[in-house]
């Protein structure tokens, strides 16, 4: 849902925009050719907007890219990890002080998806 938003928003505005810069015939600021379209003539306004989107699902597919390589190499435990997977034998794993702890089995219900998200957090 969060994608559909991040996505469908700015690309809604750029339609928007670009069809009214198109019929207010505001000067192009990309340089434009007569393009063709099984034999059709593509508008100036479709092509500027095609660049756009382009440009945009690029950017965002790459900033989603490092995004996941960035969670998957540094990721932390979520805050709410001890009520989603309610680690057995608690006690023993926490005897020593300042010790990472890596090795842990999940008692509660949680699914793979959940156990894999765990560990997806920047915190």
């Amino acid at each position: 849902m969060l994608y559909a938003y991040g996505i469908l928003i700015p690309i809604t505005v750029m339609v928007v925009l670009e069809g009214t810069r198109a019929r207010m015939r505001v000067h192009e600021t990309v340089i434009t050719s007569k393009k063709l379209l099984l034999r059709w003539p593509v508008p100036p306004a479709l092509q500027v907007l095609y660049v756009m989107i382009c440009v945009f699902l690029m950017g965002a597919a790459t900033s989603q890219l490092i995004t996941d390589i960035a969670k998957y190499t540094i990721g932390r435990l979520r805050p709410h990890f001890f009520d989603l997977c309610q680690p057995l034998n608690l006690k023993a794993l926490c005897s020593k002080p300042y010790t990472y702890v890596e090795n842990f089995t999940c008692g509660g219900n949680a699914t793979e998806h959940q156990l894999k998200e765990l560990r997806l957090s920047f915190m």
